[in-house]
């Protein structure tokens, strides 16, 4: 009873409140579309946030190990275990693009360049054919080894030819760290509240400068 009547609060003071009469804003304007507006576009800001912070802290810092260890070449090639990196299911889907910026940076050794030119059925089942790999008749298993390739055996290196740019982009810049994450969250629930709270005044304003 006692979440029904915080929640009952909440609700009146934040997404069903009066709005005024406006002289050029439309008067069909409910609060709680406004709140919800407000509320996606911070937690799509928290997302994206939280995505780059994870990189940072994931496949960059695979990266960062790399070239701090200086490994630019197949035969010193390292697996994630060697540099205490977790293979996370995240970071096997982040890895399964072998065309991304990041794949093209970082490389595992054994493994033939990928194509980038499309292919037809036909070339790519006499590729398969070629390789010997059996043809999985589960779409859902085959999917999920396309998305989430299985990688703990795989032993990584970087592309010696994006030097500078493997520099440039995951060690010297700074990225997003898990601490700007949590303020972001933590700001973007503060701001939810205010913001809505505040929403009448706000489009009040807003009409008195329109008109």
């Amino acid at each position: 009873m006692g979440l029904l009547s915080i929640g009952a609060f909440l609700a009146e003071q934040f997404f069903d409140q009066e709005l005024p009469a406006f002289s050029v804003l439309p008067n069909t304007l409910k609060a709680w579309e406004i709140s919800l507006g407000i509320g996606l576009f911070l937690l799509v800001l928290t997302l994206a946030v939280g995505y780059l912070a994870y990189r940072r802290s994931a496949p960059e810092a695979l990266v960062r190990e790399l070239f701090a260890q200086k490994v630019f070449s197949p035969d010193a090639a390292l697996s994630c275990a060697d540099l205490s990196v977790k293979l996370t299911l995240a970071l096997r889907f982040l890895l399964h693009d072998r065309t991304s910026g990041l794949r093209r940076c970082l490389l595992v050794a054994g493994e033939t360049p990928p194509a980038l030119a499309k292919k037809s059925r036909a070339e790519r089942k006499a590729e398969r054919e070629a390789s010997g790999e059996a043809r999985v008749k589960n779409p859902f298993v085959a999917l999920k080894r396309r998305l989430f390739p299985d990688l703990s055996e795989a032993r990584f290196y970087l592309n010696p030819d994006r030097a500078d740019e493997i520099e440039r982009r995951y060690v010297v810049g700074k990225g997003v760290s898990p601490t700007v994450f949590a303020w972001t969250a933590a700001v973007s629930v503060v701001l939810f509240f205010v913001l809505c709270r505040l929403t009448p005044s706000i489009l009040q304003l807003i009409d008195k400068l329109l008109s």
